[in-house]
């Protein structure tokens, strides 16, 4: 699979990830647990991983970060979320908004160094 890059959508227990190549067909999409997703990620190839700015993200993007992925935190408002109420399709936004903004730099990571 050649995957370039992938949009998640964080919630509690399950995380929905959608996949794109490089010309931007979609070649991933799933839903996974969290306990599963970490070995999800360690068996794809080094990719471009998006996710919209919340609490959970920061850990997220750290754990990502050590397997090898190029992890980005999206501003909320960079996301393109048009609809509130269609969650199903917002992961798919953010894997779009994480290509274009690929020369645009992402928001900063937090350390766990307080």
């Amino acid at each position: 699979m050649n995957v370039a890059t992938i949009g998640i959508d964080l919630a509690k227990n399950t995380f929905s990830l959608h996949g794109t190549d490089a010309q931007g067909k979609t070649v991933l999409k799933k839903t996974i647990s969290r306990s599963k997703l970490l070995a999800c990620f360690a068996n794809l190839p080094p990719c471009v991983v998006g996710m919209e700015a919340c609490t959970g993200a920061h850990h997220w993007v750290r754990e990502l970060r050590q397997l090898g992925h190029d992890a980005r935190i999206i501003a909320p408002r960079s996301s393109s979320r048009s609809n509130p109420a269609n969650s199903k399709r917002f992961y798919a936004c953010i894997a779009s908004a994480s290509r274009w903004l690929a020369n645009v730099r992402p928001s900063s990571i937090k350390s766990l160094a307080y």
